[in-house]
C-alpha cells in the first residue's frame, strides 16, 4: 500500500481578511497547495457551531455545521449582499478569534440574504434528508431565542422536557417562517462545505474529519433527544463524563457532558451512534473517532466533583456498535480510533477486531522504554501517526521542553534514537522519521510544517481559556510552504 502524507490544519486556521477561516478562496487555494505536493489527506476538527469558549469539541448540535466558516463572498457575486456589507465583516484588528459581535453581524447578514431567497426544491430536498436532526436543532435555535435564555435546563420545565403541547412550542411550529431561517443557514453552510469537499476529491486530497465522543450538555442532541441520556428530573446529568488523571492532566478531565444511558436505553443509543456515524461518513472520506476508548468503557465522575480523580468506568457495548456499521456499511470501515490515553487489552482488542487504524504519537515516544507502543520501529501498518495532535505542544514547542529540562540523558537518549548529533537537527529529523514509519498514512501539523513555536498551539487539555485560536498569516499561505519543508528531509 503507497505511503499517504497528510496536513492537519482546521479551517478556522487559514488565513483571510475576516477573523477567521472559511470555506472560501483561502480552503480551494489551501486544497491546490495541497495537491500540488502530493498531500493526499487534509485533516480538519469537528466543524459544528462553536460555543463562547471557541471550542470545536464543545458544540449547540453535533450535526450541525458552523456558520462562521460560511463564505461571504460568495453572496456579493450573487449580489445578495452588497460591498460595504462585506467590508464590515473584515478584521478591524490584529485578532487571533472571532469576537460575539462579528458572529452577530453574520446573522443579521443571513436574515438578510434569507428574506431575499426563494426556498426551492434544493433547499426542500436538504431539510426532508436532514430532518432526523434539522428539525430539533432549528426549533431549539428559535427557543433559545423566543425565551431569551441560552441553556434549554433553564427553561419553564414542560419545555425543556420538549413537551411539543406547550403554546410556545406550538406557536414556532405552526409559524415556520423562524424555523426555515435555521434551516436556511444550515442548508448554505453544507451546500458550499460539499462544494469544497467534492472540489478536494477531485484534486485527489480527501478529507479525514473528527467525530467527537460526547455533545454539549447544553444542544439540541441532549435536548432533543433526551431518552439517550442519563439526565436527572432538572435535565442536569446525573453523571458527567471525563477522563482519569494521565499525561495531560495529573487531576484528570472533567468535561461536563452527560454520559450515554447505554445500561437503560441500548437499542436507541446505537441507533442514535449508527445515524451519526453514517451521517458523518457523508461529509468525510475519513472519520476519527475522538477518545474511541469511551465505547469499550467510559469515564463517569459524580456530577459535583470539579476534577476527574473520584470517576470509575463504566462498560460500554462499542462491539455491538461496529459490528452493526459492518453489516450496514461493508467491512472495511473509513473510521479511526483515537486510542490515546489509558488503554486496556479489551480497547485494542475492539480497535483490531474490526480493523481500525490507531494513532502513533512520536511526541510519547522517546522515553527509553524500547516496548514504547508510540516508538516508529514499534508503528503497526495499520496505524496513523503524528508527531503531535492538536493537543500536543508543537514540534518547536517540544523542543524547547526538552532544552528548557536541560536533561542530558534525556537529550542524548533522543539524539541516539533520531540518529543526529544535535538538537540543531530535531526538527527535519522528526518529520523525516514521521514519514518512514510503517504508519500507512503519517499526519503533519501546519504549525510544524512552519516551524512555529509553543505560542501557536492549538490547544492545552484542562485549560479553559485561550485555546483554539491558532490563525496562520496571509504571507504563509502560498505555493512553497510545504514543498520547502519537505525539501529538507
Amino acid at each position: 500500500m503507497k505511503k499517504q502524507i497528510g496536513i492537519l490544519a482546521h479551517i478556522s486556521s487559514l488565513p483571510n481578511d475576516y477573523d477567521i477561516g472559511t470555506l472560501g478562496h483561502e480552503s480551494y487555494r489551501f486544497i491546490d497547495i495541497l495537491s500540488k505536493n502530493n498531500i493526499n489527506i487534509w485533516q480538519i476538527l469537528p466543524i459544528n457551531p462553536t460555543e463562547k469558549d471557541h471550542s470545536p469539541y464543545s458544540s449547540v448540535c453535533s450535526f450541525a455545521g458552523n456558520l462562521s466558516f460560511i463564505d461571504f463572498e460568495d453572496f456579493l457575486e450573487n449580489n445578495l449582499i452588497s460591498k460595504e456589507e462585506l467590508d464590515n465583516l473584515k478584521r478591524k484588528e490584529d485578532t487571533s478569534f472571532e469576537s460575539e459581535e462579528s458572529l452577530e453581524y453574520k446573522k443579521s447578514l443571513l436574515r438578510k440574504i434569507f428574506t431575499k431567497t426563494t426556498l426551492d426544491e434544493d433547499f426542500q430536498n436538504f431539510t426532508e434528508k436532514n430532518k432526523f436532526w434539522l428539525e430539533d436543532y432549528a426549533l431549539f435555535l428559535s427557543l433559545q431565542e423566543k425565551l431569551n435564555e441560552k441553556l434549554f435546563y433553564n427553561w419553564p420545565i414542560d419545555i425543556a422536557k420538549k413537551e411539543l403541547s406547550n403554546p410556545i412550542i406550538k406557536e414556532l411550529l405552526e409559524e415556520e417562517n423562524e424555523l426555515n431561517y435555521h434551516k436556511f443557514t444550515q442548508y448554505i453552510f453544507f451546500k458550499q462545505y460539499m462544494k469544497l469537499k467534492n472540489y478536494a476529491n477531485s484534486k485527489g486530497v480527501k478529507i479525514f474529519g473528527d467525530l467527537p465522543i460526547y455533545v454539549s450538555k447544553n444542544s439540541s442532541d441532549v435536548w432533543g433527544d433526551q431518552d439517550i441520556f442519563l439526565l436527572d428530573s432538572d435535565m442536569q446529568p446525573k453523571l458527567k463524563a471525563g477522563v482519569p488523571p494521565d499525561y495531560f492532566s495529573e487531576d484528570g478531565q472533567a468535561w461536563g457532558n452527560p454520559v450515554y444511558d447505554w445500561e437503560n436505553n441500548k437499542t436507541n443509543v446505537l441507533s442514535w451512534w449508527i445515524q451519526r456515524i453514517k451521517y458523518s461518513l457523508e461529509l468525510f472520506d475519513l472519520v476519527r473517532i475522538d477518545h474511541f476508548r469511551g465505547l469499550e468503557s467510559f469515564w463517569v465522575i459524580p456530577k459535583d466533583d470539579e476534577t476527574a480523580i473520584n470517576g470509575w468506568w463504566e462498560k460500554c457495548y462499542g462491539d455491538e456498535l461496529f459490528q452493526k456499521l459492518k453489516e450496514e456499511l461493508g467491512e472495511d470501515l473509513p473510521i479511526i480510533a483515537e486510542d490515546l490515553g489509558e488503554i486496556t487489552p479489551e480497547v485494542i482488542a475492539l480497535r483490531d477486531k474490526y480493523k481500525l487504524p490507531g494513532m502513533k504519537i512520536l511526541a510519547f515516544a522517546y522515553d527509553g522504554n524500547e516496548n514504547n507502543p508510540y516508538l516508529p520501529k514499534n508503528c503497526e501498518e495499520n496505524s496513523i501517526s503524528y508527531i503531535g495532535t492538536h493537543d500536543n505542544n508543537t514540534l518547536i514547542g517540544w523542543k524547547n521542553e526538552i532544552l528548557n529540562r536541560d536533561d542530558k540523558e534525556e537529550i542524548n537518549r533522543i539524539l541516539s534514537a533520531l540518529n543526529i548529533n544535535s538538537m540543531d537537527e530535531f526538527e527535519n529529523a522528526l518529520i523525516n522519521t514521521l514519514i518512514e514509519t510503517k504508519s500507512k498514512i503519517s499526519i503533519i501539523s501546519i504549525q510544524d510544517i512552519l516551524l512555529h513555536d509553543e505560542n501557536y498551539r492549538m490547544n492545552i487539555p484542562g485549560v479553559a481559556q485561550g485555546n483554539w485560536t491558532y490563525r496562520m498569516n496571509m504571507d504563509e499561505l502560498n505555493e512553497d510552504m510545504i514543498k520547502i519543508k519537505r525539501e529538507k528531509i
